[in-house]
């Protein structure tokens, strides 16, 4: 019978703005999840904004909002992340119970704003990097491997707001001043670090800071995002060496509906603009195929002189993925807004949330 090693990371993961609470406290600044509304599987998630003339609004989470709007937070309405499960209160309790369920590492995030409140500020705050050092030490108590994600589904608010989040290569910078104050604080405690999370997933302002969602405004966002991964696996392997440094991909198990070839066709390109993402990441650069998609979507990239160096030189040196669900796909599949199929398995059973499930699609 086949077994795992004896050195396997069993465990879990968390997002800071799914599971921490805390909201406001510890001079944590506004993050752009904080103006996401609370939804289930047959309500969108909605970005509440204000308009320059001050009129309000809101739109599905992965969607564009007017130019110039900020994010803004309704009262009438719930957002997840001013709560959470309340993770910043309890996680001493939290992390024994995960001890008591066997776990040897557990993921999490951190949230930006609690290191910068707006992003822009000279020096980390400290009441914020006091928590995440006690969360590490209390982890660690257990033996149990903390895993980080320096950026989560998530940026300053203020970054959004004032430089349009990665559309501008500024963002850039503030990434990299974060991940350097981390590595500071937390080298000899933390072996494993993820750059970003799933961004074969990501767009729009509250995951992005993009007010805009076409493909040019998307793919320059993603070139900076590109960049400041490289920018900190290098800074991490100098600061910490013998550290490991990663990302984390959205992987749905993806076949064609028929072996018919517009089918097999459409399942490769498909799965290519999926990949796109980890494959610029880990193998040193733009894939062959990326020229080809760029001339389609109309996209033409602004660089600056030495950014595809830093991609070839520097790439993550692992993929973590996470699996929710199989898909179809065929000549005729209509891409949802973040250029992935979610047409039903006929062959799989679902869950109650309408999502096919397959374990074995893991080893493919």
């Amino acid at each position: 019978m086949s077994r795992f090693p004896d050195n396997f990371l069993w465990g879990g993961a968390s997002a800071d703005f799914q599971y921490e609470g805390g909201f406001g406290e510890g001079n944590r600044g506004l993050i752009t999840a904080d103006f996401v509304t609370d939804g289930n599987v047959d309500t969108l998630r909605q970005v509440t904004y204000k308009c320059k003339d001050g009129t309000l609004g809101s739109s599905p989470l992965k969607a564009e909002i007017p130019e110039g709007a900020t994010g803004y937070i309704d009262p009438e309405r719930y957002y997840p992340s001013h709560d959470g499960v309340d993770f910043y209160h309890r996680y001493k309790e939290d992390i024994a119970l995960m001890a008591e369920m066997g776990f040897n590492v557990y993921r999490f995030s951190i949230c930006w704003t609690r290191i910068f409140p707006t992003g822009e500020e000279a020096e980390g705050n400290e009441l914020g990097l006091k928590f995440y050092e006690n969360v590490i030490d209390e982890l660690l108590k257990y033996h149990i491997e903390p895993l980080i994600t320096i950026c989560h589904d998530e940026i300053p608010a203020y970054l959004a707001d004032h430089y349009d989040g990665w559309s501008s290569r500024h963002t850039i910078n503030c990434y990299l001043k974060l991940c350097k104050t981390l590595f500071e604080r937390f080298k000899g405690k933390v072996k494993y670090w993820l750059t970003f999370n799933e961004l074969n997933v990501v767009k729009g302002y509250a995951q992005m800071g993009t007010h805009k969602i076409d493909s040019q405004t998307h793919y320059q966002a993603m070139h900076h995002v590109f960049v400041a991964s490289s920018l900190a696996t290098k800074m991490a392997h100098e600061m910490m060496p013998g550290c490991m440094v990663g990302t984390m991909y959205a992987m749905s198990g993806l076949y064609p509906l028929t072996c018919k070839p517009e089918d097999m066709m459409a399942h490769m390109n498909t799965r290519r603009l999926s990949y796109f993402y980890a494959d610029t990441m880990v193998t040193g650069g733009y894939p062959y195929y990326a020229q080809a998609l760029f001339e389609k979507e109309g996209v033409v990239l602004v660089k600056e002189p030495g950014d595809d160096d830093l991609l070839k030189e520097y790439p993550l040196d692992f993929i973590t993925f996470s699996y929710y669900r199989t898909t179809t796909v065929n000549a005729n599949t209509k891409l949802n807004i973040i250029g992935l199929a979610m047409d039903l398995n006929p062959y799989l059973e679902a869950t109650p949330w309408g999502w096919p499930i397959l374990l074995d699609c893991a080893m493919l």
